[in-house]
């Protein structure tokens, strides 16, 4: 079975719920119960496991959440593997306008909306 990417779209004042549970979610997703016991015991990712999670920001700069957390991403928009799936997590209002007025954010969206 092939292991989907999924990268995770972070900005500043994103809302840390609606990237870090869908991250756990599909991070720690198995193939099997074997599998599931397995990941739940280890401290480490089973390489096995269907999704490849990462984070990605416009600059590779760290982003500083809604609620103050920092956190740094692994991949900036020009520099990520090839993805499979694109997750834009949501925010306040503003933060979500500044990166809808955003053109090369804008263009990298567009780049990937068929995927």
């Amino acid at each position: 079975m092939k292991k989907r990417k999924v990268g995770i779209f972070l900005y500043d004042y994103v809302d840390i719920l609606d990237f870090s549970g869908p991250a756990e979610v599909l991070s720690l997703t198995s193939n099997s119960k074997a599998e599931q016991s397995l990941t739940l015991y280890k401290k480490e990712l089973l390489p096995t496991r269907p999704f490849e999670v990462f984070t990605i920001t416009e600059n590779g700069m760290q982003i500083k959440t809604h609620s103050g957390i920092i956190v740094v991403p692994d991949y900036r928009i020009d520099n990520h593997p090839e993805l499979d799936i694109l997750i834009i997590p949501g925010g306040p209002v503003r933060a979500v306008q500044s990166m809808v007025k955003n053109k090369k954010v804008q263009e990298w969206i567009i780049k990937h909306k068929n995927i």
